[in-house]
């Protein structure tokens, strides 16, 4: 299955993604991201609505410029947050998951799609 970079903090726990076979790694902000991309080896990275040090729409751009590409899911917790997230669609921003209305199995099945995806991609 997947080996997942999940950055931000807001949601404690990945372990339901863990029992469908995934592996998370949790980063607080977008500089630990970009910096655990560029050491570690990533199948998709999920990035919640709100972060620190950087927005969400700057570290989609940011892990684009990367050399190596990495399907990005994005973790939708508020409306207001929605249509800035959603405009990274035009920056490769490979899908987005909301908690409030979808299930963990949900989210797993669009990361094994994200899986499959960065594949296809090397």
């Amino acid at each position: 299955m997947a080996k997942i970079l999940h950055v931000g903090g807001a949601i404690k726990s990945f372990s339901e993604l863990v029992s469908f076979g995934h592996t998370v790694d949790t980063v607080q902000n977008g500089m630990i991201a970009l910096s655990a991309l560029s050491i570690h080896h990533y199948d998709t990275v999920i990035i919640e609505d709100e972060l620190p040090l950087l927005t969400p729409a700057k570290l989609i751009y940011e892990i684009n410029a990367l050399s190596r590409r990495f399907p990005i899911i994005a973790i939708i917790r508020k409306d207001v947050r929605r249509n800035e997230i959603l405009n990274d669609f035009d920056n490769d921003l490979f899908g987005w998951f909301e908690p409030k209305i979808g299930t963990t199995e949900q989210l797993s099945k669009l990361i094994d799609r994200a899986h499959e995806y960065h594949k296809f991609l090397k």
